[in-house]
């Protein structure tokens, strides 16, 4: 197992660890410009409003406990993990396969620090 303190993008299996403020508002953050800019052609249709929709859905849901996974919605994950990325709202990542099991440890300092960055 790697425990990994910086943002991986292309690893399948990578598990992040994100904290996002509950000031922050991905509507003020994502709209079609900014999707199509984060996005780096992993579908073949031309991003939509609906789609941006879609992605802004995704992420309030896994926001509010549930889970956003990259699989068949690779687009709309890697659009948001990017977005995570920029505004540095990652604590840290995790490599393993399907069979690993994990145990993440978190340096408390160095979670104090990221949190007081992003304004908790």
């Amino acid at each position: 197992m790697k425990i990994k303190t910086d943002f991986v993008t292309n690893s399948s299996s990578t598990s992040y660890i994100c904290v996002v403020p509950k000031s922050f508002s991905i509507r003020e953050f994502l709209d079609l410009t900014t999707a199509n800019r984060l996005d780096d052609g992993y579908g073949e249709e031309d991003l939509t409003d609906d789609i941006v929709e879609e992605i802004i859905s995704e992420f309030e849901s896994a926001r509010n406990g549930g889970e956003f996974w990259g699989g068949d919605e690779y687009r709309k994950f890697n659009i948001i993990s990017s977005l995570i990325q920029e505004k540095k709202f990652v604590i840290a990542s995790v490599d393993g396969g399907p069979d690993d099991d994990k145990l993440i440890f978190l340096n408390s300092d160095k979670l104090k620090e990221i949190l007081n960055k992003i304004d908790i």
